[in-house]
């Protein structure tokens, strides 16, 4: 039997008590889905024929399962959805107001075959500290709410957080800027430095097997460093924003489970799930990826494993049929959403769930002022808004 086939209590493995990531993971038995709280409106699906995108007809034998892990997430999350325009889409023309900078520009010396650098391409360049001071004062003085700093790895898959360390400090001394980073693999000193520097959220890929690190990122020893890495930010006091890449393998479910057991025992606020894109330029450029069956037995897996975090799905995923995936996300208890097709919002309006809309990371939590709709008119109203029509701003490098 393949993982992805695999049954959700044969998957979960929910840890109740805290503990650092360093201890192993205990399995535990399957919780029970509780009942829906009395103050939680009865799903409307539950009395008839779901009406699925096409690629989802499998999913109509597991209405049941699906309808109680979401009955499970609203009772614990509130039904509503909070979906999210990220800083490099556009709608109506409205930017997103949480922009991606590369500290390195285009370069990686990584060069994974998922990536190979393709994704800094289309980002502001800020691989001088004065570059980075200026763009993060001038993304302030227009009133953004923040930034995610990111860019491309040393071979080691290491960022060069000791060298702008005391300018994300200045910045988060100057300006109102949150700041989020893709941190990469850290030590205990540069995970220390990211703290003391004022860095607000600490963005990792979580990746569950040592064959993956290998192939993928060429890093031996990948999953002990990732534990060492894990186990620094948070003895650094970070807050830790988990993702996980479905089909980072080639396409193929392979470390995703351990994954997410990793992901239970740092018991975070929200855990970002995202899907393998086939791009250009890389060696993953013409795999498949993962099926929708797939998807399915994993988004089930993370929303038993995690019932306390919320469960986002990023913006890095294939934009095609991208209303099949997001329905999923949807069907599966998912609390947050980026970029969500116009066929998710009305779904999820039927369903009785409430949508707030917000133009950042999708790391955030909801604003408690979110807008209520994708009217442009909102977006004057309202402060940190998504519009509609999502258009990826990605044929050019943005300039700020």
């Amino acid at each position: 039997m393949q993982p992805e086939e695999q049954t959700l209590a044969q998957h979960s493995a929910q840890e109740r008590g805290a503990r650092t990531v360093s201890q192993p993971v205990a399995q535990s038995a399957p919780q029970p889905v509780q009942e829906m709280a009395p103050g939680v409106a009865p799903d409307p699906e539950l009395d008839h024929e779901l009406d699925l995108e096409p690629e989802l007809a499998f999913l109509r034998a597991q209405h049941a399962h699906f309808t109680a892990l979401r009955t499970a997430s609203w009772q614990r999350h509130g039904k509503t959805l909070a979906c999210y325009l990220p800083g490099m889409f556009v709608r109506n023309n409205v930017r997103g107001s949480y922009p991606a900078l590369s500290l390195t520009g285009s370069h990686c010396a990584q060069h994974c075959a998922h990536c190979n650098g393709q994704l800094l391409q289309t980002m502001p360049d800020v691989s001088s500290p004065q570059r980075l001071y200026d763009v993060c004062r001038s993304l302030a003085a227009r009133g953004m709410p923040g930034v995610l700093l990111t860019g491309g790895c040393d071979g080691m898959g290491q960022l060069p957080w000791q060298d702008v360390a005391p300018v994300i400090a200045r910045i988060r001394e100057e300006t109102d800027l949150h700041v989020s980073v893709h941190c990469g693999l850290v030590s205990r000193e540069t995970a220390a430095v990211l703290a003391q520097a004022g860095v607000q959220q600490a963005l990792i890929d979580i990746i569950g097997a040592d064959a993956t690190f290998r192939e993928v990122y060429g890093l031996e020893d990948g999953t002990r460093r990732l534990h060492a890495s894990l186990e620094a930010l948070q003895q650094a006091g970070l807050a830790i924003v988990p993702h996980i890449v479905a089909g980072l393998h080639f396409g193929k479910i392979l470390g995703e489970y351990d994954a997410l057991r990793i992901t239970a025992q740092l018991r975070p606020d929200v855990l970002v799930l995202v899907v393998l894109m086939p791009l250009p330029g890389t060696r993953m450029a013409k795999v498949a990826p993962p099926s929708y069956a797939s998807l399915a037995a994993l988004f089930a897996a993370a929303r038993e494993m995690l019932p306390d975090a919320a469960l986002s799905l990023g913006c890095a995923r294939p934009r095609r049929s991208a209303a099949a995936c997001e329905q999923l996300a949807l069907l599966a208890g998912f609390n947050r959403l980026a970029l969500p097709a116009e066929e998710t919002i009305a779904r999820a309006a039927a369903m009785g769930v409430r949508c707030t809309f917000q133009a950042t990371c999708c790391s955030l939590a909801p604003y408690c002022q979110a807008a209520t709709s994708f009217s442009p008119h909102d977006s004057h109203q309202v402060s940190h808004q998504v519009s509609h029509q999502v258009s990826p701003s990605c044929n050019r490098r943005e300039e700020l």
